[in-house]
């Protein structure tokens, strides 16, 4: 976030740097925000059950026809 005080302009992850123009406080925003994203990637957020459900979701068809499949094929037995 940028600030404005009487000696210029300054961005809130770095207060003590001051800059002449709002957009140069801006860019040095922008670099320090993508640093710490880079340093500190983001976590999902999800709940276990919700990442079950997802993942349950997106493979368990596969697993269902595989187990039809297994079925079918110790019947033939």
């Amino acid at each position: 976030m940028i600030k404005f005080s009487e000696n210029g302009f300054y961005s809130t992850f770095e207060p003590e740097r001051l800059f002449k123009y709002e957009r140069d406080a801006k860019n040095h925003d922008m670099t320090l925000s993508l640093k710490d994203e880079e340093l500190n990637p983001q976590r999902d957020s999800r709940r276990l059950d919700e990442m079950i459900t997802l993942w349950y979701r997106l493979h368990g068809k596969a697993l269902r026809e595989s187990h039809s499949i297994e079925k079918t094929s110790l019947s033939n037995v």
